[in-house]
């Protein structure tokens, strides 16, 4: 928290003193708010998903198109992904970046935004070894992120090699620890092959995401996807732009970007059509225009609670109706 609030008053001047601690206690307050309010979120929806019974709480689909029993796991693919949701998409039936939960469970880790302990989560990775995906202004493509990083390690060889005789004397004694640190990062090669990164994605609709990075340190650089973006392919919500995709596609052509695995980027690509494939046959949207199994037990649902509401509603007028007799009869005997 002391860091996201260092970086949201970094470059704000303020007149007194007085107007810097009111302005931090306005963070706190709408912090400590917006904490509370996603716990009561997610609480509620998983709380929904157990009386229901009909969801499942690991893909957040009902339980009659789930796959998650036929999930295909990866391990070539050794990236940290962390899955920094949005806590307004937590239960959504379209929600596709889940789907890297379950092709990559050793390896995807979900951080809710809003919870303290799991942006903390965030806030700790070392800005050298991890990126951002986000298409902002100074965002790098792979191959910029990778020149990027030799650079970096380059300079820092330049400044440990200008020591003083003595001390460079001490590092030829100890050659061995200090030619790793020579090297930069641990598994760092020309090409970026066998580097292992912390990839944090941004999981929610566009303006979440914009939400999502101020919450990211600063000091993580931002990735985007390169020249192999491609329209979606996912029919669950609408895009505003024709080169916007969903969270588990953009993973996949990120991957693609970064020369990973190809039968594992095939296998994922693979997932996330039946995953999208699964949230149509939820939400009932056949090109063809028929009912699927899920959309016809919603159908029937609706329809049941349609004839209980009125036959509530018959019984409530007969019941009135009832009533009115009683009280016609009673005044009658009155005035008799």
């Amino acid at each position: 928290f002391g860091l996201l609030m260092e970086q949201k008053l970094q470059g704000k001047r303020f007149a007194t003193g007085v107007d810097w601690i009111a302005d931090l206690k306005q963070h706190q307050v709408l912090e400590e708010r917006f904490a509370l309010n996603t716990l009561h979120t997610i609480e509620n929806k998983k709380r929904l998903f157990e009386e229901k019974g009909t969801f499942c709480i690991d893909c957040w689909l009902l339980k009659v198109v789930c796959l998650c029993s036929q999930a295909p796991t990866c391990s070539k693919i050794r990236h940290k992904f962390y899955l920094f949701l949005h806590s307004k998409e937590y239960g959504r039936s379209t929600n596709t970046g889940i789907a890297l939960k379950q092709i990559f469970p050793k390896n995807t880790e979900v951080v809710i935004s809003g919870i303290q302990e799991d942006e903390e989560k965030i806030l700790c990775l070392d800005p050298k070894n991890s990126f951002v995906l986000f298409p902002s202004v100074n965002a790098f493509t792979w191959e910029q992120y990778l020149s990027h990083i030799d650079s970096q390690n380059c300079e820092n060889n330049e400044s440990m090699l200008q020591v003083p005789e003595k001390e460079e004397n001490v590092r030829d004694s100890n050659k061995g620890e200090n030619s790793q640190d020579l090297e930069g990062p641990r598994g760092l090669d020309k090409r970026g092959e066998n580097h292992v990164v912390n990839i944090i994605i941004l999981d929610g609709t566009w303006k979440q995401a914009k939400q999502l990075i101020k919450r990211v340190p600063k000091e993580i650089p931002h990735v985007k996807l390169g020249m192999n973006a491609r329209p979606t392919i996912s029919d669950l919500r609408t895009q505003s732009s024709l080169d916007r995709v969903t969270t588990a596609e953009a993973v996949a052509l990120l991957l693609e970007d970064m020369n990973e695995d190809s039968e594992e980027i095939d296998i994922l690509w693979d997932w996330i059509k039946r995953r999208i494939a699964a949230g149509a046959d939820q939400s009932g949207r056949k090109p063809d225009g028929v009912y699927t199994l899920a959309k016809k037990q919603k159908q029937e649902r609706k329809h049941q609670k349609g004839q209980h509401r009125i036959q509530k509603e018959k019984e409530n007028a007969q019941n009135k109706a009832k009533q009115l007799n009683q009280e016609t009869e009673q005044d009658t005997t009155k005035e008799t």
